[in-house]
Formats: structure tokens, C-alpha cells, sequence
């Protein structure tokens, strides 16, 4: 009953009203679900989709797969056709699985400019499924350039239900690029992404892990319960696995590979891997992208003497803290003497370490990993 409360006020409040799926879901309930923002994907999609075809059937009985066709009146005329030409191939082919889209594409319902990306098209997907989820049904979030593994299904249910978790993300491996430089390129990149990963959490940081939203997953619960996806343009997964993380204070990683994003080019936004993979060919390169060892020795440590500060007051953490060189300098422009006492007033030392990471949050971790790596 609960549940049901929290998701009609979630709806009533936070969810996109404005667009509708094209037709009822032949289900009342599903166990799953996959959400795939698509803008121009004509030529990619038609694999993805037969990659959900593969699943085991049990599973994919119980899922079902949404697609947001999305684009803004500042895109071109060819993206409008590329989107058409996708939306009439969902309409003359027949899936072994329930499909849905929703149609962000025509002139009456493009996306609005100011929030005109993937973030919004994620939250459209998911908002409009929400009323046939259960409270612990699986989203599954991933682009319409991904390929997935047969056993993707079976792997995420599994591990859901042995750790009971609320929220998961995926490993994965990006395509093989038919560009040797590119492809060269790809595989540091992903090396950079998984040592930082690793580091930041052997340093004590519950951010430890990689931000990657073809690889993200949770239940409807924590959906609501994190207020659902932003509209972001780029980084929204970034900031949507944070929100998850603040709320269950870790992130759940399933280390099985069963996620391969696209390795392509790509000017769309301004972070991600394609827009590294065109940076590259600019000249710039994956080990500038490095923070240093002593950036993480230092976060450690820091964490060390947070863990081990309560209940101090601002004065006598600031003492502890002034033993790393240059830290205490960091803490104070980043105001740490205006939230102090509110992380320690009236609260159990879990609830203070807890309330330390919301503040010193993902972002904050990498501005710190930024200013000790200069």
C-alpha cells in the first residue's frame, strides 16, 4: 500500500504527461523492463532488437521493451526521416517479445528545447511504465547502439534476486571498431575507465564504479524513491546512478559482461565515449584523462579521517584534516564549515557517514581527484 502511495504521488507530480506509448502493453505486469532513447538510429536499432530476441524465454515473457523516438526542432529534417524510417520498422516487423514506442518525434510532440536530450527521453520511457510495474519489477536502461548479451536478462534477474538490491550496474564491453586507431583507442579508454573505478574504491569511496548509461538498471521503488531520471542532456547518467548511490549509500556492480555499447564517433554531447573517441582524433590523448596516485593516497586518507571524526566539531576535523597538505584549502572553497555541524547534529554514526557521502557526493569526488592531480 505503501508503494502505491509513493508512485501515485510520483505520477502526480514528477512524471511526463505529455507523450503516450503508441499502444496499451498486451501485459497488466512486468517483471522488466528496457528502456532505449533512439534519435537517428535506423541502422543500429534492428541489432539491438534481435539482441533482446535471444533472451531466454521466460524472462523475456515478462518484459517488457519501450522505445523513445526521440528529436527537437533544432534537429535536422534527416534525423525526422531516420526516426520515421525506425518507427515503420517497429510497425511492419513482429517481435517474440511485448514492444512499445512512443512517438517524440512528430511536430507535436517533439522534445522541448531547453531539456531536448537523452535524459528527458529516459525519464519519458520509464515514466510511462511505471503504472505497469510492480514495486520491485527491473528497469533496465540501454541505447539504441548497444548490443546485449543473451543471458542479459537471466544475469540481472538472478542477481536481483539473491542480493535483493535496488539497484545494479552492469559491466560491459565495447564493439569491436573497424578503425584500428579507434579501436586502439577504445580499449585504453576503457582501462582508464575501470582503473578509476577501482581506485576510488579501494580508497573507501561508494563511487567507485563506472557511470555508463547503456548499463544501468534498478527496481521501480528506487526509481521513485530517487524522484526519478533528470533531463539532462549529457552526464544524466552520471547523475542518476549518484542519486541511487546517496540513497542506498553503495552501488551494486554485476560483473558479468553483458552490455556492448558502440564504439562510434560522436559529436551528439559533450562527454561520453564517442565524444572521447572524437576528441582522439583531435589529438588529444586517453592518458590525459589520468588523475594521479597521489589524488587517490589522498582520498584515502580523507575518508580515514571522516570515518574516524565522529562526532568532531568543525574545528577539530579541520585540525585532522590539515595533516594533508593543501586539503584543508579544498574543504573550506568547497564550504565545508557551512554543513559540518548539520552532518553530525542529532545522528548515529552510520546516519553521519551516511549524510557525509551525500554531501561529499560523486561530483565533489572527482573536483577532489581534479585538485590533487594539478
Amino acid at each position: 500500500m505503501q508503494f502505491e502511495k509513493r508512485l501515485a504521488k510520483y505520477v502526480r507530480k514528477k512524471a511526463e504527461k505529455k507523450w503516450v506509448l503508441n499502444q496499451k502493453p498486451p501485459k497488466d505486469y512486468y517483471q522488466t523492463f528496457i528502456v532505449i532513447p533512439a534519435k537517428a538510429e535506423s541502422d543500429d536499432l534492428p541489432h539491438l532488437l534481435k539482441s533482446i530476441s535471444k533472451q531466454d524465454k521466460k524472462n523475456l515473457k515478462q518484459c517488457l521493451v519501450v522505445i523513445v523516438f526521440n528529436r527537437s526542432d533544432e534537429d535536422s529534417y534527416d534525423i525526422y526521416n531516420n526516426n520515421v524510417e525506425s518507427i515503420n520498422y517497429i510497425n511492419t516487423s513482429s517481435f517474440n517479445f511485448d514492444i512499445c514506442y512512443v512517438d517524440a518525434n512528430s511536430k507535436q510532440t517533439l522534445l522541448p528545447k531547453k531539456h531536448a536530450g537523452v535524459g528527458l527521453a529516459r525519464k519519458i520511457g520509464v515514466d510511462l511504465i511505471l503504472q505497469y510495474a510492480l514495486e520491485d519489477s527491473i528497469i533496465c536502461y540501454t541505447d539504441a547502439d548497444t548490443i546485449l548479451s543473451g543471458n542479459y536478462l537471466k544475469i540481472i534477474k538472478k542477481y536481483y534476486n539473491k542480493n535483493n538490491c535496488g539497484c545494479a550496474i552492469l559491466s560491459f564491453q565495447h564493439q569491436k571498431s573497424t578503425d584500428s586507431i579507434i579501436e586502439k583507442n577504445i580499449r585504453l579508454y576503457e582501462k582508464f575507465l575501470s582503473k578509476t573505478a577501482q581506485d576510488l574504491k579501494r580508497a573507501g569511496s561508494p563511487y567507485g564504479y563506472i557511470s555508463l548509461g547503456s548499463a544501468m538498471t534498478c527496481t521501480t521503488s528506487a526509481y521513485i524513491a530517487v524522484g526519478g531520471m533528470n533531463r539532462l542532456k549529457a552526464t544524466e547518467d552520471f547523475y542518476f546512478l549518484q542519486e541511487l548511490t546517496k540513497h542506498f549509500g553503495y552501488m551494486n556492480c554485476i560483473k558479468d559482461i553483458i552490455v556492448f555499447p558502440s564504439s562510434r564517433i560522436s559529436s551528439r554531447v559533450y562527454l561520453g565515449t564517442g565524444h572521447r573517441m572524437q576528441e582522439i582524433q583531435k589529438g588529444n590523448t586517453i592518458n590525459e584523462l589520468y588523475f594521479s596516485d597521489t589524488a587517490f593516497i589522498n582520498l584515502k586518507k580523507f575518508l580515514k579521517i571522516i570515518e574516524n571524526s565522529y562526532p568532531l566539531n568543525i574545528k577539530e576535523l579541520l585540525q585532522e584534516t590539515s595533516h594533508i597538505s593543501e586539503l584543508n584549502d579544498f574543504l573550506i572553497s568547497n564550504e565545508i564549515e557551512k554543513i559540518w555541524d548539520s552532518l553530525i547534529k542529532n545522528v548515529d554514526y552510520n546516519k553521519y557517514i551516511a549524510q557525509f557521502h551525500r554531501w561529499f557526493d560523486g561530483l565533489k569526488t572527482i573536483k577532489f581527484l581534479k585538485y590533487f592531480s594539478n
